[in-house]
């Protein structure tokens, strides 16, 4: 079976960064992080796990 793994480009709205995470599909609706960019963490929640900017402390986009 082959591992399902994807790219989300990230920006910060606020302050502009940039970076690119690489994620991958553990099971269905649960996804791991193999690289986090610096200046972004995951934040996890009850409903999910969001991506933020460290120095702003806001969810950041998904950039296209």
């Amino acid at each position: 079976m082959t591992e399902l793994t994807w790219i989300e480009r990230l920006k910060c709205p606020r302050c502009g960064k940039t970076g690119t995470a690489e994620l991958y599909e553990i099971s269905r609706f649960n996804n791991g992080f193999r690289h986090i960019p610096d200046g972004f963490k995951v934040v996890t929640n009850r409903y999910g796990s969001d991506f933020q900017c460290e120095t702003c402390a806001i969810a950041v986009a998904l950039d296209a």
